[in-house]
């Protein structure tokens, strides 16, 4: 009754389907298929528009930034992976984003003590940005968000700051 079947894990013709494994759901409910995610295995910028993009194994690096959201309505999804700094001197960024829209989320996130370091930066322009499930350990600061409006942050381990949980 409105609804189509394809979204119905009990109609008959997809019973044996594993709905678990075929799509995820986009931060607006609506499905996206696998196939249709990228995945990331480096440090790179993200800058394919509407895109949901999956982390697809530990990822460490050495300096500057290492994720950059510069596109309108992206997810960065760590899943079950982390992302590790070289915690030494250098000022590191995990992920960064002055674009609207930008979903990070499952992300343990290290980096290093230096004040400039930032677990999660957000800058003006990336309004109503949201962060769920996000923590991370030895950062000059967990989350860094300045001049974003409408922001929504959930379960975000902002203790975890040397210098600040949360700016």
């Amino acid at each position: 009754e409105g609804i189509s079947d394809f979204y119905s894990s009990n109609y008959d013709v997809y019973s044996d389907w594993d709905f678990e494994n075929v799509w995820v759901a986009l931060p607006n409910g609506l499905p996206l298929f696998y196939w249709q995610v990228e995945l990331v295995d480096q440090c790179m910028e993200l800058t394919k528009p509407d895109s949901y993009y999956k982390l697809n194994g530990d990822l460490n690096w050495n300096s500057g930034t290492c994720i950059n959201i510069n596109a309108d309505n992206v997810v960065f999804d760590c899943g079950v992976y982390r992302m590790d700094g070289n915690h030494i001197s250098d000022a590191l960024i995990g992920v960064y984003s002055n674009s609207p829209y930008s979903t990070i989320k499952n992300c343990q996130i290290t980096t290093s003590k230096e004040a400039g370091s930032r677990s999660i930066k957000l800058d003006s322009g990336a309004d109503y940005a949201y962060l769920l499930n996000n923590g991370g350990g030895y950062s000059g600061t967990g989350l860094y968000m300045e001049g974003v409006e409408n922001a929504v942050i959930d379960n975000l381990g902002a203790s975890v700051g040397v210098n600040r949980g949360i700016h």
